[in-house]
């Protein structure tokens, strides 16, 4: 049988926490009762791995609430993944949130799936909040299938989502702070709405493109930050209605035929070959470009045009 018609509202981890959840039985303190809500604060770090794994015929349904966790570093991160024997497995948010990173003080460190498990779990039909609360908070994501279920990510005050893995994500991300973390250290693609009254923050040296889902302009207003690696923009209005600052560090990548009004402020080489570089196409930075040190503009291909600079 499936604990899904049983599990109907969240499971909360308030500590560090070594457990299993498997189709006949929940591990020690964790007990099993209709409609309830079942708390884990099991093992330590000095005996345990705080992680929760599941195992053959696990279903779980999050309902109108939400899998809450407090725990983990990056060093010793809570992990949440399949028992490595078979899979994958499904936490289902019935439409509902699914997972809330929200720590009351510290800093939390989440990790979603392995990069070598062939029995990941997968996020279903829910949201997902990361936020800082009273330190930082990360959820790293290590399978592309498991965030694909995943309908939007809101990241609040130090809050980062790393994309651990290169993959699409077609969700909405919802940045409200100014220090919205987007981490990506290999090739992702956002084709989602981004929107929201915070930053887009960058790190992390892989390349983040842009696309438009259909969702027609990107509206977040805090500006973007491009602290690492590049964004790759390939509609007009990708990057919401602030300003855009590249670290010397970072690359503003233009391709396929764009006008882009966001103020520029431009630093170094970039990743290289420029702090902004045409990708391909013909290509226009209409907004006022400020070069805040001294600055390589490139183009791989293409033509591009720029309107005022000064520094």
């Amino acid at each position: 049988m499936s604990w899904e018609k049983y599990v109907k509202k969240s499971l909360v981890i308030s500590s560090l926490a070594c457990f299993t959840l498997g189709q006949n039985a929940l591990d020690a303190a964790c007990s099993v009762s209709n409609g309830a809500q079942y708390n884990a604060a099991l093992g330590s770090p000095a005996s345990c791995s705080s992680e929760m794994r599941l195992t053959s015929g696990f279903a779980l349904t999050t309902n109108a609430t939400s899998l809450t966790t407090a725990v983990g570093t990056s060093l010793n991160p809570f992990v949440i993944d399949g028992d490595g024997l078979s899979g994958p497995y499904t936490i289902n948010g019935g439409g509902n949130r699914i997972l809330d990173i929200r720590p009351a003080a510290g800093s939390t460190y989440v990790s979603l799936g392995s990069t070598n498990s062939a029995a990941d779990v997968l996020f279903s039909n829910g949201s997902v909040r990361i936020s800082g609360g009273g330190g930082s908070a990360t959820l790293q994501m290590n399978n592309a299938s498991g965030w694909a279920g995943i309908s939007t990510i809101t990241i609040e005050s130090l809050g980062t989502s790393d994309f651990a893995v290169a993959g699409t994500f077609s969700g909405g991300v919802v940045f409200q702070a100014t220090t919205s973390t987007v981490q990506a250290d290999a090739a992702l693609v956002l084709n989602g709405a981004l929107s929201g009254s915070g930053s887009f923050i960058k790190t992390g040296t892989g390349t983040v493109t842009i696309t438009n889902g259909g969702f027609g302009a990107n509206t977040y207003s805090g500006g973007t930050d491009i602290s690492e690696g590049a964004i790759n923009i390939q509609f007009n209005q990708a990057l919401g209605t602030g300003a855009v600052a590249v670290s010397s560090s970072g690359q503003l990548q233009l391709q396929g035929g764009i006008t882009v009004t966001n103020l520029l402020s431009l630093n170094g080489t970039g990743t290289g070959s420029g702090a902004l570089v045409n990708e391909s196409g013909t290509n226009t930075a209409s907004g006022a470009i400020t070069l805040q040190s001294a600055t390589t503009i490139g183009s791989s291909s293409g033509t591009l045009n720029l309107d005022a600079i000064s520094g």
